[in-house]
């Protein structure tokens, strides 16, 4: 019985709708947990959408350090730590600019501070 500024919903607020089936259960939601997609890149990629990709969803908290997300990548794909590499295309140029996230001076920062948000897709290559 609350009205949309109690709840903080203004407009373009982004909302979701989940939906399951009877037999299904809901997950008990998380504030500070991100899901991350998790894709394996392949040579002949011809398009980005997940009915192709079929990318692997990991939840991670947003105030995680970068070495755990490198930690459970690792894991994931089964790639030593240190032969990771972490890159986020730089939005602030036009170009193919990327920022390197696994270096010694972003290991220690949260993702939230890297600017790893809900829903980002990230590319794996072995």
């Amino acid at each position: 019985m609350k009205t949309f500024d109690e709840l903080k919903i203004y407009p373009l607020k982004t909302l979701a709708l989940e939906i399951k089936q009877e037999h299904e259960n809901f997950e008990d939601y998380d504030p500070n947990l991100i899901n991350l997609k998790i894709n394996s890149w392949k040579t002949g990629i011809t398009t980005l959408n997940e009915e192709s990709l079929i990318p692997t969803i990991i939840k991670i908290s947003k105030d995680a350090p970068m070495t755990e997300l490198i930690r459970k990548l690792s894991i994931l794909v089964n790639i030593p730590f240190e032969f990771l590499i972490v890159m986020k295309r730089n939005p602030k140029f036009t170009t193919s600019s990327v920022d390197v996230l696994s270096d010694e001076k972003s290991l220690d920062k949260k993702l939230s501070k890297l600017k790893i948000n809900d829903g980002v897709n990230i590319f794996v290559e072995d």
